[in-house]
C-alpha cells in the first residue's frame, strides 16, 4: 500500500467520528490551497473555505458522520489515488439520509492532498437543498 493510499483511507475512516474527526482529516492531511470539487457543485477552493462549507453541509443537513465503505482503490505510486466508494450520510437520529455512490480522484503535493474530485449523482439537490453562492467558485 503506498503512503498517498494509507492517507486516503485515513481521511475517509475519519469521517465516520463526525463532524470534529472530518474536519481532522483535512487540516492534517490537506494543503491550504487544496481544491474540493465534485461535478454536482464545482470546486471549493483553499482549505478554510472547504472547511466552512463541511460545517454547514453538517448543520444544515442534520449530519452526524459519513460511513465510507470502499470498493476499490488504485494508486499510481506517486502523487495519485483512485477510489471508489459509497459515501453513507446518516442524520443525527441515527438514520440514513443518502448512500451515495462516488469515485473520487485525489491529488497529493508533498504528502498531502492538494486536490479531492469526486464525481458522483447530484443527491443533495434531490432532497431540495441547494449549495450556498458563498462556497460555490470556480
Amino acid at each position: 500500500m503506498t503512503e498517498q493510499e494509507r492517507i486516503t483511507r485515513m481521511v475517509l475512516e475519519m469521517w465516520a467520528g463526525g463532524l470534529e474527526s472530518t474536519i481532522a482529516s483535512w487540516q492534517d492531511n490537506a494543503t491550504d490551497d487544496l481544491v474540493w470539487w465534485n461535478n454536482a457543485r464545482g470546486a471549493v477552493n483553499g482549505l478554510e473555505t472547504c472547511l466552512d462549507s463541511i460545517r454547514m453541509f453538517y448543520q444544515t443537513m442534520n449530519v452526524s458522520h459519513v460511513k465510507v465503505p470502499i470498493r476499490a482503490v488504485v494508486s499510481d505510486g506517486n502523487d495519485l489515488v483512485v477510489v471508489e466508494r459509497s459515501d453513507d450520510t446518516y442524520l443525527s437520529d441515527g438514520s440514513l439520509l443518502a448512500a451515495v455512490p462516488v469515485v473520487g480522484v485525489i491529488k497529493f503535493r508533498d504528502g498531502k492532498i492538494a486536490e479531492w474530485r469526486d464525481y458522483c449523482d447530484d443527491w443533495v439537490s434531490k432532497l431540495g437543498f441547494s449549495v450556498s453562492a458563498e462556497f460555490e467558485q470556480s
